[in-house]
């Protein structure tokens, strides 16, 4: 007969995992020198099962049967004990609130469900803007978002419970507990020649733990925090401030509604994992007199109109999408609706490509993909629909508008409807595998022109033509200006040295100097600044209507 075996002598590490219908993770794990002879107390948040791996030495079978023999549990809890080459997993379903597993000579394991373990921020502690999208998120493994000024010196977090001051936090987290819930991180950085418009810091959330051992929810690992510059945005024509709320800083477009006494900022917050193609976005309702209004926190979209991801309808209802749902957003009623007829989104294969309103005529033109595979000859596919604001079926349908080698894809995504007031600017790849923009004017007339358009208003077409190198070279750009006419009122401005883009109605490009604008005079690429405060920080993604940030007056 074989003499009692120790557990923790044989022990390498227990690992603590839970499951729902949608995930399963492991959330804890104790290592054979972590244990003392104090209970372990470990808090579950999900229903379906609850897990104990148990990584055991090598050792004979028969040791190892007799080992696993003096695992029990106590309490309303059903268990299932399953033997692998590296040791064995209790998995636990039927669960009470409470119960306890007893295994071996280690310490009692006592499991409880909570709700997760919860953080604010003490906004008292702040001394300049700050912008916290700490609202529900929708995608798992997204962070919560903080924005704050280059010029705030400490963050203080704040948890919902008590906390355990001596539990392990990520060295390269520098801070101190105030008290048993209030953790003050320190924001200072060394100085730096060079410093970019924003700076972006990832907090790992899973390092803390409560007393009674609770922690954050599994899409809620981490804190994204973003120190941005301060600056002001300006106007490109006239030079003046673009809005009025303390928050603009941190926004990297501000679009007007149509009557101009509100706007949705935008910012990015995160990109996705792995080759995916979109950026997830946060929308701030600002409005003068009121305080924000949190639209999306964390929203994937893989579209911008003209460099927008939210665009208005009215007054009251603003446009965005995800890659397989199109939504309306009413101010009034204070939430999102999706938008009817697109029900095939999703499915198949099928992803909102992009979408235009089109204030002119009250439509809605919509883009959609899908890939496709003929003799290995593999192709992103785009359909065009044409929809009247509020109705569900289409007016218009165009199917496989454009047909993009699958080696294109990702210049596919600049494939768009830019709606002007006479008419409509069409982006495709032609048969020459070549990216071009028709126009067709509301008479029918159609004008192929290069590119696709950056801005476009009654006047004058900027288009942008990303041009691949040849043999080796690296690829270069050309910008076209076109007013309304024939293929021969075309004609390619100058090339600068950096990478070209417009700014509203300014062309302007980004050197390793700094931003250069088009000087139309001298027919010439200068130096770009303004002549009140000085470099230009950044410039704004959007072409319609272009925004550029300068240094603050008293930052």
């Amino acid at each position: 007969m074989l003499a009692q075996v120790s557990f923790r002598e044989s022990l390498v590490q227990l690992s603590f995992g839970q499951s729902s219908e949608q995930l399963g993770y492991v959330f804890q794990t104790v290592a054979r020198g972590q244990l003392t002879e104090e209970p372990i107390n470990v808090v579950r948040h999900l229903d379906k099962e609850f897990s104990i791996r148990m990584d055991l030495m090598d050792m004979e079978p028969p040791v190892k049967d007799q080992l696993l023999t003096q695992i029990r549990t106590e309490g309303s809890v059903e268990s299932r004990l399953v033997p692998d080459s590296q040791g064995a997993v209790l998995r636990l379903t039927g669960m009470a609130d409470t119960f306890q597993v007893r295994i071996g000579d280690l310490p009692p394991i006592r499991v409880t469900r909570a709700e997760p373990l919860d953080i604010t921020l003490d906004l008292s502690a702040m001394q300049r803007p700050v912008l916290a999208l700490f609202g529900p998120l929708e995608t798992v493994g997204s962070a919560r978002t903080v924005l704050l000024s280059e010029h705030e010196t400490q963050m203080v977090l704040v948890f919902s419970e008590d906390m355990n001051r001596a539990f392990p936090i990520n060295r390269e987290l520098t801070g101190e507990w105030l008290d048993n819930r209030r953790f003050r991180i320190d924001l200072r950085r060394p100085p730096q020649p060079q410093v970019p418009e924003r700076i972006e810091t990832e907090i790992d959330l899973t390092t803390f733990r409560s007393l009674r051992g609770n922690y954050t929810a599994a899409h809620d690992w981490g804190l994204k925090l973003f120190q941005v510059r301060e600056g002001e945005w300006r106007d490109v024509v006239s030079g003046e401030r673009m809005g009025w709320s303390p928050r603009d800083l941190f926004y990297e477009t501000i679009a007007f509604a149509p009557d101009g006494k509100k706007y949705v900022g935008a910012v990015r917050v995160g990109m996705p994992e792995g080759d995916g193609i979109g950026l997830y976005y946060a929308f701030v309702l600002e409005e003068e007199g009121k305080a924000p209004i949190v639209i999306e926190n964390a929203l994937f979209t893989n579209f911008t109109q003209q460099g927008v991801p939210i665009q208005w309808l009215d007054n009251d209802r603003l446009l965005y999408g995800s890659s397989n749902q199109l939504y309306v957003y009413s101010i009034g009623k204070g939430k999102r609706t999706t938008v009817s007829g697109l029900e095939n989104l999703g499915k198949d294969g099928t992803w909102l490509h992009a979408a235009a309103a089109d204030a002119y005529r009250g439509l809605l033109h919509i883009l959609t993909g899908s890939y496709e595979s003929v003799n290995g000859d593999e192709r992103v596919v785009i359909h065009v629909y044409t929809y009247r604001d509020g109705q569900e079926k289409p007016l218009e349908v165009r199917k496989r508008w454009a047909n993009v080698p699958i080696h294109q894809s990702r210049i596919g995504y600049l494939l768009s409807v830019v709606p002007v007031e006479n008419g409509l600017f069409r982006t495709l790849i032609n048969d020459a595998e070549q990216m071009v923009t028709r126009y067709e004017d509301m008479q029918g007339a159609v004008v192929e022109l290069p590119g696709f358009v950056q801005y476009a208003d009654n006047e004058i077409v900027y288009l942008l033509e990303n041009v691949p190198g040849m043999a080796g070279a690296p690829p270069f750009q050309r910008l076209w200006t076109w007013r309304y006419g024939s293929e021969t009122d075309l004609v390619q401005l100058p090339a600068s040295s950096g990478w070209m883009q417009m700014v509203g109605r300014l062309p302007v490009a980004v050197t390793e100097q700094g931003f250069e604008r088009y000087d139309a005079d001298t027919n010439s690429w200068v130096p770009w600044v303004s002549p009140e405060l000085g470099p230009i920080l950044a410039v704004s993604a959007q072409t319609r209507k272009g925004m550029y940030k300068v240094g603050g007056v008293d930052s």
